[in-house]
């Protein structure tokens, strides 16, 4: 199927911020519920069953590492109400085109090195 929203191929997640971003199961959620449709907070809390506040959380944290984007808005009374999209089809992890579940060992000693301090 293709995504209503323009979307690269790849996107590569290389920073222990997005691997541990991706590791939380609600935000793999959003992620994968994103993939085909782009959708509102609103829209993802309907979907996941859970306050829009958390959702919205969640949500803020994929766009600051770079996994999620608005990809477009539209006005709703006096609201702009955004739609977010993933940044790429396929996450990558490292510096090789492995997908996610199979994670470079080097990637992930930086990973726990990080997480330590």
């Amino acid at each position: 199927m293709v995504p209503d929203y323009e979307l690269a191929p790849t996107v590569n997640a290389d920073t222990p911020r997005q691997l541990k971003a991706v590791a939380e199961p609600v935000r793999s959620l959003i992620l994968d519920l994103v993939l085909e449709r782009a959708a509102t907070v609103t829209e993802l809390a309907v979907a996941l069953d859970r306050p829009k506040s958390s959702v919205a959380y969640h949500v803020d944290v994929l766009v600051d590492v770079g996994l999620l984007q608005v990809v477009r808005t539209r006005k709703v009374r006096a609201i702009e109400e955004r739609f977010y999209g993933r940044t790429g089809r396929t996450i990558i992890f490292g510096d090789s085109p492995t997908p996610i579940g199979a994670v470079q060992q080097n990637f992930l000693a930086a990973a726990q090195s990080e997480a330590a301090v």
